[in-house]
C-alpha cells in the first residue's frame, strides 16, 4: 500500500522542541519531532512506508509507530491501484456528545453516535448539515458520568418519565463522516456505508445523526441482516418517484425498497398533510399509520408492528409538530408532541429487536428558545434505553 501526504495537514511549533501536526478538517492532532516531520514530508509523492523507513532508518520502531499513527489520523492518505487518493472516513467530533469517549474499535461501547453533516439532497430548506453539531451542542447540558467506585456509566435522569436512562450502559462518539465539497456524491455514500459497517463489525449499535433523510439509504446498505423491517417516523412518506436526478430526501424509501433486498417492510408513523393521489408501487410493503390513527389507537401502535425479526428505526424530526421542532427543512403543522414521540419510540424499541437508529433533518437553531435539537437528543436517549430494556427482557427469557 502506498500513501501520500494529506495537503490539509498543518505543522506548527509545539511544546518542548516538538511540533504539532494537525488538521482542522479532520479534527485530529499528533505531536512530532523534527525528524518525524521530515518523515511525513517524504510522502509528498506516493510512497510505501517500508520505502520511507529504508531511506530514513534512524529509530525504525518509533518511526514506524509514528507513521502508523499518521495513517490512522488521516495525515497520510492511502493511494489505490488507480492512483486515486482515499480520504479518511470520519473526522473526530469536538466536543463529543455528553463528553463521552471517542469510539475505540478495540473496546466498543454499547452505542456509538455517528454524525453525517450532509444536506445537498433536501428539497426544502437546507440546514440539516448542522444537525450533528446541534445535537452535540444540546448534549452539553448533561455529562457522561462514571460511578467513582465501579466506573460504570451512571446514565441520565428523564424527569418527564421518571426513568433512569442507560444506567450502566456505555456510549461513544464516532465523530462525523467526512463530507468534502465538490466530490461525487456516490463517493460520500460509499464512505457512509463503510463507516457504519466498521461500527457494526465491532459490535456497537450505530446511532446516526443527519443530515437530510437521503443518508438513510447508504446507512442501511451497511447492515448484513437477511431481512429487516424499517420503522419510520415522519410527516412525509419519502416514497417519491426515482427521477433521473436520483436519490433525495423525498424518495429515499423508494430507493431502499428497490435496491436493498433485505428490507421486507416499512412501517410509517406520524404521516400528515395532503398530497396528490396516485398509484403506489410499494403499497404491499408499506403500512401507514397517520397521525389521526396514531392518536386514536395510541396504546396499540407498537403492537401493530410485528416483532418477528430485526428492525431499523429511522426518525425524521419533522414528525414532531413544528411548534416544538421548528428547525427542520419541510415542517408540517399538526405533528406529534415530544412526549408522544418519546413514548412510542421507547415502547417500540423495548418490544422489538432494533439493530440501528438514525435521526435526521435537524437544522441549525435560529433562536434561543428553539428546542429542535433537544427534542432530538431526548428521543435518541429514549430509543437507546428502549433497546437496552429489550435486550434485558430477552436475557431474562433466555432468547439470547
Amino acid at each position: 500500500m502506498r500513501f501520500v501526504y494529506n495537503g490539509t495537514t498543518e505543522i506548527a511549533p509545539g511544546p518542548a522542541d516538538r511540533y504539532l501536526v494537525r488538521s482542522a478538517e479532520l479534527g485530529r492532532e499528533l505531536t512530532a519531532t523534527a525528524y518525524q516531520v521530515n518523515l511525513l514530508r517524504a510522502f509528498e509523492a506516493p510512497s510505501a512506508i517500508d520505502e520511507v523507513l529504508k531511506a530514513f532508518p534512524f529509530d525504525r520502531d518509533a518511526s514506524a509507530a509514528f507513521l502508523t499513527d499518521a495513517v490512522e489520523a488521516g495525515f497520510l492518505l492511502a493511494v489505490d491501484a488507480d492512483g486515486r487518493t482515499q480520504l479518511p472516513q470520519t473526522r473526530r467530533a469536538a466536543p463529543t456528545i455528553f463528553g463521552a469517549p471517542p469510539h475505540d474499535a478495540s473496546s466498543p461501547a454499547a452505542f456509538t453516535v455517528l454524525g453525517v453533516p450532509f444536506d445537498a439532497n433536501t428539497t426544502g430548506f437546507a440546514g440539516a448539515r448542522f444537525g450533528p453539531a446541534a445535537v452535540r451542542s444540546a448534549a452539553e447540558t448533561c455529562r457522561y458520568v462514571l460511578d467513582p467506585l465501579t466506573l460504570a456509566p451512571m446514565g441520565f435522569e428523564d424527569l418527564g418519565s421518571g426513568r433512569r436512562l442507560l444506567n450502566g450502559v456505555t456510549l461513544a462518539d464516532g465523530g462525523d463522516v467526512l463530507v468534502t465539497a465538490g466530490e461525487p456524491v456516490d463517493d460520500l455514500y460509499d464512505r457512509i456505508t463503510r463507516a457504519v459497517r466498521d461500527l457494526l463489525q465491532t459490535g456497537t449499535i450505530p446511532v446516526v445523526i443527519g443530515g437530510d433523510h437521503s443518508i438513510t439509504y447508504p446507512v442501511l446498505r451497511a447492515f448484513s441482516e437477511d431481512s429487516l423491517r424499517i420503522i419510520h417516523f415522519d410527516a412525509h412518506t419519502d416514497l417519491g418517484d426515482i427521477p433521473t436526478t436520483g436519490l433525495h430526501h423525498g424518495n429515499v424509501f423508494s430507493f431502499v425498497l428497490d435496491r436493498i433486498e433485505a428490507v421486507e417492510h416499512i412501517h410509517q408513523i406520524g404521516l400528515r398533510g395532503v398530497m396528490s393521489a396516485g398509484a403506489a408501487e410499494h403499497v404491499e410493503r408499506v403500512d401507514r399509520i397517520g397521525v389521526d390513527l396514531m392518536r386514536a389507537e395510541f396504546a396499540r401502535v407498537p403492537s401493530m408492528i410485528p416483532d418477528d425479526g430485526p428492525c431499523y428505526l429511522s426518525i425524521d424530526i419533522d414528525v414532531v409538530d413544528p411548534a416544538f421542532a421548528p428547525s427542520t427543512g419541510t415542517p408540517v403543522a399538526g405533528g406529534l408532541f415530544p412526549h408522544e414521540l418519546k413514548t412510542l419510540v421507547h415502547e417500540i424499541c423495548a418490544t422489538h429487536e432494533v439493530v440501528g437508529i438514525d435521526l435526521v433533518e435537524v437544522g441549525h437553531a435560529d433562536a434561543p428558545d428553539d428546542s429542535t435539537a433537544h427534542v432530538a437528543l431526548e428521543t435518541i436517549l429514549t430509543a437507546c434505553d428502549g433497546i437496552v430494556r429489550s435486550m434485558q427482557r430477552q436475557l431474562q427469557e433466555g432468547d439470547v
